[in-house]
Parts: structure tokens; C-alpha cells; sequence
């Protein structure tokens, strides 16, 4: 995969080996799940506010390690319903990029259980290694793109550009690299996709509770000989992107919602 941005850095990505060990911190207040609350999660209570508070725009590097997500899938081929996303501030994937770890459960319970050994782990052991751009001026971020969520390369990537309302990016997506399949789309050769960002405005994402300001993205993506898909992230400048629907290339909704 190569990696091509407009008006911004470009991202080289290659495939390298992880020699180096950090201690995997996860914040209290996530490790307070029970299972009692599998009968709580929902889709996100999204409310839109009039307009962006720019006094707001505010960079704040995220503090919150570990993320969970509450996954909902229109399709049958999906068996996972939770995602761990687990962050590495501060560490080495690629040139620009840090590492994160992207996990999957099928229930509330497996993940309460990985959560209690990781306090305990000095080691880098997820289901996926892949990267992200944290800076005080772009927030990227590789969605989980493994097993049915490969389908995932050919929607818009988590972006956000720090005070800008409209922005773009260019991703070539070589075939040999396993991102066709029949179940969504085949070709031959390298494809390149441009996705179009836009920040339409801010809502509030509804989290144990608690209200989190969030500014709401729009991006849509056309893929050249292919087809088109689109999708929407609401980014919280703490927590980063609390929730992301990807509709995909054949019609398909997944959601993503933090819990």
C-alpha cells in the first residue's frame, strides 16, 4: 500500500519488525466495565449543535491509551462485536507513525477478561500491529483492516486536520497486497482512491452519562474504475474518534461506536 496526501506530509508505509517493548497503561475509568453493562451498550446518542465553537479548537494530545468500541454490522460475514484499539504514545512504526494495536472479541466478557491481564503484561501482543499520525496539526488513524475489515482500505481512513474545515487525501492500494476480495470487489494491478473531508458541524456523542463535544466529519471517497463509498467519524480532541460508520464499497454498514 502507498500512502499519498494532498497539502499535507506524505506517509511512507513498509512493512518492518517491532523490536521494542513498552508497558501497555490502561486508564481506570475504562477498566471499570462489568459485564452487567453488555445490556447498556446502544448506538451513539449523536445531537448536532448549531455550530463549531472555534474557542474549543484546542490541541490536546490523547491521554486515553486503550479504547473500546461497540461494533454494528449489517452483514453476516462480521462476527466480531468488540474492538480494542490500544495506543503507544510516543513510540516507532514507521517514519512519522506511532504503533497501535487493534484487537477483536465476540463478546463483553473476553474483553473485561484481556483487560485484567494486560494491567499485568510488559509485551506488544495484539490480534493486529498497524500505525497512526498524532501531531498537533493532523490526527490519522488506520482503521482495523483484518479479516472481514479489509473491505475497510477502501473507505475514507479516521482523519482530522486541526482547524481546517475541508481537506483531502490520495491512497494507492496495490492488489498483492490482499485488499480485493469477491466479496466485495476484485481488480488487477494498483487502484487509487481520493477521499474528500468536511467538517460539517459538532454534535455531542453520549458515553456513560457523560456528554463529550465532538466535531462530526463527513468523507467521501471514489475509487477510480470501482465504485464509491462514504463514511462519518465524530472526533473528540481527547479521546480522539469516539465513533466511525463506514459505508462500504458494496452497500454495507459498519459502526463503531466507543463504550
Amino acid at each position: 500500500m502507498k500512502i499519498k496526501t494532498l497539502n499535507t506530509r506524505q506517509l511512507c508505509v513498509e512493512k518492518v519488525t517491532i523490536v521494542t517493548f513498552f508497558f501497555l497503561y490502561i486508564p481506570s475509568i475504562l477498566c471499570q466495565i462489568t459485564v452487567d453493562s453488555a445490556c447498556t451498550v446502544a448506538s451513539p446518542q449523536v445531537i448536532l449543535m448549531d455550530s463549531l465553537d472555534e474557542k474549543r479548537l484546542e490541541v490536546q494530545l490523547s491521554t486515553s491509551e486503550t479504547l473500546i468500541y461497540h461494533i454494528v454490522a449489517d452483514t453476516s460475514l462480521c462476527s466480531f462485536r468488540y474492538i480494542k484499539l490500544t495506543n503507544y504514545p510516543g513510540s516507532k512504526w514507521l517514519e512519522n507513525q506511532e504503533l497501535v494495536g487493534y484487537d477483536y472479541w465476540s463478546s463483553l466478557d473476553s474483553v473485561v477478561l484481556n483487560l485484567d491481564k494486560a494491567k499485568t503484561s510488559s509485551s506488544i501482543n495484539h490480534d493486529v500491529l498497524t500505525g497512526r499520525i498524532y501531531t498537533f496539526s493532523d490526527h490519522w488513524l488506520h482503521p482495523p483492516r483484518s479479516d472481514y475489515f479489509r473491505i475497510l482500505e477502501l473507505n475514507a481512513f479516521p482523519y482530522y486536520k486541526i482547524g481546517l474545515n475541508q481537506w483531502n487525501f490520495s491512497l494507492e492500494i496495490n492488489n498483492h497486497e490482499h485488499w480485493s476480495d469477491e466479496r466485495w470487489v476484485v481488480w488487477e494491478g494498483t487502484i487509487e482512491s481520493e477521499s474528500k473531508y468536511s467538517v460539517v458541524g459538532s454534535a455531542k456523542y453520549l458515553v456513560g452519562g457523560v456528554e463529550l463535544p465532538c466535531y462530526k466529519i463527513q468523507a467521501s471517497t471514489t475509487i477510480n474504475g470501482i465504485g464509491e463509498t462514504s463514511s462519518i467519524f465524530l472526533y473528540h480532541l481527547k479521546y480522539g474518534f469516539v465513533y466511525m460508520s463506514f459505508t462500504t464499497i458494496n452497500g454495507e454498514v459498519i459502526e463503531m461506536s466507543m463504550i
